[in-house]
């Protein structure tokens, strides 16, 4: 059973102890259901045009929106009532000649009622030429919606790598976050995006991020069952031990998703660091003798601390039995 995070009350985190106030939060629970994939003719569905140019934008007729253009009656950055306008509607439905037509008159980065730009609907419904065009008439890659997702967020949904691609080419933060904390890393792992996660890392994303429930990036690769990613981040070094908001480390994910790969990690890295500390205790240990010699104290039997102010001279060795 795939292991997801889902939404729960406050007042029990994922170790199932109280957290404080009772609201939704995202927490981690099994579930069958796999995230749907962006249906984008759905979409589309339901994002009607209203105004007269509207829907020849959406249409795709460049002599209707020519006429209406050149007739003055209407503007080519009039809105409808979702405040969108034809270049709204024309990056939507991938009509690149209607966003060619427009793109030279009107305000490239005007955000409709859910705060989205054209571009980000271009990457939304995956129109790379779309995405392209509007780039070069230097559209702003880093607007973020009324959910903080910036273009390259729905590249990554799509898992549309040429896409991002292009965002990165024209200065699209790989480190953005949504109003969940998710940068586009976290956010490839979250919907297992394994492609889309390995191109971003290519490009110096972060793995150390965190959301805002403090869960990582191992975290996020272990609830979407991704051992290849697992190993590869353990190998890039991402704390094992993190925990999240609710006090839950990446072994617990693990447990739960019966990813042994983390769990044997875990043991490891916890041996390597008590043999870690075992070597810098004995480091100090042996600096600390000759400190002490040094200021002419008196070391005990086995030369770790100072026994008082007399002579290391009488200091006892083990051996050929005498005194230095």
């Amino acid at each position: 059973m795939k292991t997801n995070f889902v939404l729960r009350s406050e007042h029990q985190n994922c170790c199932g102890s109280s957290t404080g106030p009772r609201r939704s939060v995202l927490c981690c629970a099994s579930e069958n259901a796999k995230a749907e994939s962006f249906d984008s003719a759905r979409y589309l569905s339901r994002y009607k045009a209203s105004g007269k140019i509207h829907k020849a934008a959406s249409q795709g007729d460049v002599g209707k929106v020519q006429r209406k253009l050149l007739g003055g009656k209407n503007d080519v950055n009039a809105r409808d009532k979702k405040n969108r306008t034809a270049l709204h509607y024309a990056c939507a439905y991938g009509h690149l000649a209607i966003v060619a037509l427009l793109i030279e008159k009107c305000e490239i980065d005007i955000c409709d009622s859910d705060n989205s730009t054209a571009l980000i609907k271009a990457s939304q419904c995956q129109h790379e030429e779309c995405v392209t065009l509007l780039l070069k008439y230097g559209a702003d890659p880093n607007v973020r919606d009324s959910s903080g997702n910036t273009a390259i967020h729905y590249a990554i949904y799509t898992n549309n790598v040429p896409i991002a691609a292009k965002l990165l080419a024209y200065n699209a933060s790989i480190e953005s976050q949504t109003k969940d904390g998710l940068t586009p890393l976290l956010l490839a792992l979250k919907e297992n995006k394994q492609q889309m996660a390995e191109f971003l890392i290519e490009n110096k994303a972060n793995i150390h991020a965190v959301d805002e429930l403090n869960r990582s990036t191992l975290m996020y690769a272990v609830q979407c069952e991704s051992k290849y990613m697992v190993k590869f981040l353990l190998q890039q070094g991402v704390d094992v031990f993190l925990k999240d908001a609710f006090g839950c480390p990446a072994s617990y994910y693990a447990l739960r998703s019966h990813c042994k790969v983390v769990i044997i990690q875990v043991k490891h890295k916890k041996k390597q660091h008590k043999r870690n500390e075992m070597k810098i205790s004995l480091k100090k240990h042996c600096c600390e003798a000759p400190a002490a010699v040094a200021a002419d104290a008196d070391l005990d039997e086995d030369g770790s601390a100072p026994l008082g102010n007399g002579s290391h001279k009488q200091f006892l060795t083990k051996g050929n039995g005498e005194h230095k």
